[in-house]
């Protein structure tokens, strides 16, 4: 009777972890969706600004600001990237039977 309960503990645990698996993925695909997004409005923003610039419309420093918020924008994507290579990874070790590890 005990080894039964043990059983199906692990199987909900089992049953559980992959799901939660499942659901990081599917939120990191999504993350990194969203940063994708917003990097091509840096991008636009980014292209605008260089003509602004080369109209004399806008000082160094906007043009440095843009220029900052694309590359900051650029990373969090290259991070996004990482973090979905990671969550697969993880499902990966999962289906070998590794340990999970959030």
């Amino acid at each position: 009777m005990n080894a039964n309960l043990e059983l199906t503990q692990l199987e909900q645990e089992f049953e559980t972890t992959y799901h939660s698996i499942i659901n990081d993925i599917a939120k990191k695909q999504s993350d990194l969706c969203l940063a994708e997004q917003d990097l091509t409005e840096e991008k636009v923003a980014l292209s605008e600004a260089q003509v602004r610039m080369s109209l004399g419309m806008i000082t160094q420093s906007e043009m440095d600001t843009a220029t900052n918020n694309y590359q900051v924008q650029e990373n969090a994507v290259k991070t996004k990237q990482i973090d979905l290579f990671d969550a697969k990874n993880n499902y990966d070790w999962f289906l070998k039977g590794m340990p999970y590890s959030s």
